[in-house]
């Protein structure tokens, strides 16, 4: 491989082996999210992703 190609095979290994690991997370049943930094800062939405999800809450999420 030559050029961006051959730049960019680490970084595609990497996510290759990354969606691997999350397909046999699935296939345990477990649910598995992705979000942002910037979606993690966001508290309603992460209650309501949280929630979507079926993850219970207990207690109020607080906005730092």
């Amino acid at each position: 491989m030559q050029g961006a190609a051959h730049d960019a095979a680490p970084a595609i290994a990497k996510l290759t082996r990354e969606r691997v690991r999350e397909s046999h997370i699935n296939l345990t049943g477990a649910t598995v999210l992705r979000f942002s930094f910037a979606e993690a800062m966001d508290g309603e939405y992460m209650r309501r992703l949280l929630e979507k999800a079926g993850v219970p809450i207990r207690m109020p999420m607080r906005r730092r």
